[in-house]
């Protein structure tokens, strides 16, 4: 099981240069897409007093990216995810974030693929930015924990979470993933193999 620590700070970081002082987690198991043209994607995180917030960095080419609203079909565009448990020891459910490159998001909360809601939010809130150039594109927002409270019952400093890369639609369809899944089919909804995320010094 891998871990990723996401490091407490005053204020989230802006600059690019400021978002690599921090450790980054690569997205890098293949297993899903091992014969389409996997883009290689990082991301980084980060944690203060007002929740979490993250950077995914991504080379993919020819980036698809029709979405822009909320919980529309970002998997189906160029995206980028976090799946996560905030406190596993107390609850089987977690969420899913899906961000398109294109800024659309879609978040889920339940206990697996079929018992889940989808989220009431307005986009305002997670201060989404994303950028597209001719090397590919990055993704930045913030999950506020004040949002995930209205739903899950805490917020642990050691819960329990994947990352993903994925592109239904994308002219190489492609699903890697941070931690492994053990599945026959692409299927990043897999509780059971989320890796292990750390608020550091929480």
């Amino acid at each position: 099981m891998k871990e990723y620590v996401f490091e407490k700070v005053s204020r989230f970081p802006e600059t690019e240069n400021e978002w690599k002082k921090f450790p980054e987690a690569k997205i890098d198991c293949f297993d899903f897409s091992p014969d389409a043209v996997n883009p290689e994607t990082s991301v980084r995180g980060v944690f203060s007093e007002m929740g979490l917030a993250l950077r995914f960095e991504s080379d993919e080419k020819n980036v698809l990216a029709r979405y822009h609203g909320v919980n529309e079909k970002p998997w189906t565009d160029s995206c980028v995810e976090v799946f996560f448990n905030p406190c596993p020891e107390r609850n089987d459910k977690y969420f899913n974030f899906e961000l398109s490159a294109g800024g659309g998001l879609l978040v889920g909360y339940g206990k697996d693929r079929h018992e889940r809601i989808r989220c009431d939010f307005t986009l305002d809130i997670f201060g989404i930015k994303t950028e597209i150039t001719e090397n590919g594109w990055t993704a930045t927002f913030i999950i506020p924990f004040e949002f995930v409270l209205r739903y899950a019952p805490g917020f642990d400093s050691v819960f329990a979470g994947n990352f993903q890369k994925c592109g239904d639609e994308t002219a190489s369809p492609h699903f890697p993933t941070w931690n492994k899944i053990e599945s026959p089919s692409p299927d990043f909804h897999r509780p059971e193999c989320f890796g292990k995320f750390i608020l550091g010094g929480y």
